[in-house]
């Protein structure tokens, strides 16, 4: 049940359909990543929303699952200096939402654009 609500949200996500992942989080998400951090599903999806300009592609690279543990590994591709970026996302659900999301990434590539260095 963990993985098939998470693949769904991963599908939706990696189309950029924003609003519709928001059915699958909890309302009291939580998520880490290199650059935020956020508490509540409404914060997280307006965050994410602003990426779509960036994304030229997902593609995913593998799945593991561990009951109500999911990490997928994947290339976040941008039509960004920042190039393909290799991401893992560990996800948690509890009452058939996803209840946390951790991303780990190396985030030099997005630092140097955002403070204009290379």
């Amino acid at each position: 049940m963990s993985q098939a609500i998470v693949d769904e949200y991963f599908e939706l996500w990696s189309q950029c359909k924003y609003d519709e992942c928001d059915r699958l989080l909890s309302r009291n998400l939580r998520f880490e990543g290199p650059f935020d951090r956020f508490e509540d599903s409404a914060s997280f999806v307006e965050a994410v929303k602003r990426l779509a300009p960036i994304v030229k592609e997902i593609r995913k690279r593998k799945e593991f699952v561990d009951g109500p543990d999911v990490c997928i590994i994947y290339d976040f591709v941008t039509n960004t200096p920042a190039g393909t970026v290799p991401i893992a996302e560990w996800f948690h659900v509890e009452n058939g939402k996803i209840s946390s999301i951790q991303a780990i990434f190396d985030a030099r590539p997005f630092a140097a654009m955002m403070t204009g260095g290379h």
